[in-house]
């Protein structure tokens, strides 16, 4: 499926503002995490160095039609199927969140950000 960056930032910001913020146990990660998420929204441009990266920018395919997200999420898929959940850690931010949180997502994790993303290209 095709869908324009701005349905894919879109998708993608729903589900973490809506999945993985209230699933954080600790309020100070929320709040950096909210405020990422904010600051997306209000400059989109900001979603440009992660859709520009080099590994990222292969992998969706863009075009003049916009970004083909099934290459990404097959591949997405098949890595978790062979090596497990994927995860991320967020460093500690010294004065504000003095330990490392790690969060992991499981394939039905990326099973339902490419379904708020396809649901963004619907509406």
């Amino acid at each position: 499926m095709r869908v324009r960056k701005s349905q894919l930032v879109k998708g993608f910001l729903n589900y973490i503002e809506n999945e993985v913020i209230p699933q954080v146990d600790d309020k100070t990660t929320q709040i950096l995490a909210s405020v990422a998420v904010k600051s997306v929204k209000a400059n989109p441009a900001i979603a440009d160095k992660f859709l520009e990266n080099a590994l990222v920018k292969p992998l969706l395919d863009e075009n003049e039609d916009g970004y083909n997200i099934d290459t990404l999420f097959n591949a997405i898929g098949e890595s978790i199927s062979q090596y497990g959940s994927f995860t991320v850690t967020i460093p500690a931010v010294p004065l504000l969140s003095p330990s490392e949180k790690i969060l992991s997502f499981k394939q039905s994790d990326f099973d339902e950000i490419r379904r708020r993303i396809e649901r963004s290209a619907e509406a």
